[in-house]
């Protein structure tokens, strides 16, 4: 496991719950430390790679960063894992509606 880090407690260091690392790289990327972000995802992936939660937060942090078409991919990729997730349509849809709207 990559560490991340991080000055909330020792306890989220080597986490083995992928939730943590996720909520953890959403909050990074909104702070504007993106990197760290980014490495959070690699630890929740490599305890969990097959979860719609870890994608959906990879394209969170894609967005934070503002590189929409990752963040669109990250959440399609979301999206085959569980397609009906209300989370990820939204997000998606949101990133659809920035990348085709144009300045008036």
């Amino acid at each position: 496991i990559i560490e991340c880090p991080l000055q909330f407690g020792t306890f989220l260091i080597g986490s083995p719950v992928p939730q943590v690392w996720e909520e953890l790289a959403v909050l990074f990327a909104e702070s504007g430390q993106h990197a760290e972000g980014l490495s959070c995802i690699d630890n929740a992936r490599a305890l969990a790679p097959w979860r719609a939660a870890t994608c959906h937060a990879l394209g969170q942090v894609h967005e934070a960063s503002g590189d929409v078409a990752r963040a669109m991919a990250a959440y399609n990729e979301a999206l085959a894992l569980e397609p009906q997730s209300p989370a990820t349509l939204l997000r998606l849809g949101g990133c659809s509606f920035r990348q085709d709207a144009t300045p008036l």
